[in-house]
Order: structure tokens, then C-alpha cells, then sequence
């Protein structure tokens, strides 16, 4: 299957669940902000290793890029770690401290 048609599948995808998160929510400026910070915050952490480490980097198979990383896994993070907040939310009281522990810990095992 063509890279290309994958990516596209990907990103169709995440602006799917953008949109349906965004309309469950009460205020959806809400969880818009929170959706570009944490992609913000994941390409911040790709690149940064990626510059300063130097030990690794993504292939030539990926298409679309910002800077060294792929635009999929920049937008695919927040999807995975605002799921598991979410999740976590709905395993715990609500307002648990916790929350913040067990949704690093599902996304640790994803």
C-alpha cells in the first residue's frame, strides 16, 4: 500500500476524533488547546532528541515531515495521550490525582 494513501488514512483519522472530542465537549476551544499542546509538546520532544541525540531519526519512507518529524506522529501523540487521560478518568474517582499517573501508565504499555 502506498505511504502516501497510509498517511492520508492516519490523518483523516485523527481529524475525525479532533472533531467528534471537540463536539462532546461543552467548550470545545477547550480541548482544541489541549489537542495543539500536547502535539506541540510531542514534536518539541521528537525534534529535540532528535537534534540532540543524534541517535536516531525517521526514515525517507514517511512523507510529510515538520522539521525531522512526521506530521502522523506529531498528531497521533495527543490522540493517544488525551484518550488515555480519558480513560484513566473513567477507571478512577473523578478528579483523582491519580489520573495523571495511570493515564502515563496505558499510554507506557500502548
Amino acid at each position: 500500500m502506498n505511504m502516501v494513501l497510509i498517511e492520508g488514512l492516519i490523518i483523516t483519522g485523527i481529524l475525525f476524533y479532533v472533531a467528534s472530542c471537540a463536539l462532546k465537549e461543552t467548550k470545545p476551544k477547550v480541548f482544541l488547546k489541549k489537542f495543539f499542546f500536547c502535539a506541540t509538546a510531542a514534536w518539541m520532544a521528537e525534534e529535540s532528541c532528535i537534534m540532540l541525540y543524534g541517535i536516531y531519526t525517521y526514515g525517507p519512507v514517511w512523507n510529510f515531515f515538520v522539521a525531522d518529524v512526521p506530521l502522523v506522529v506529531i498528531i497521533v501523540w495527543p490522540a493517544i495521550i488525551l484518550s488515555a487521560t480519558v480513560l484513566s478518568s473513567c477507571l478512577l474517582t473523578p478528579n483523582s490525582s491519580l489520573i495523571p499517573l495511570v493515564a502515563g501508565a496505558i499510554v507506557l504499555t500502548d
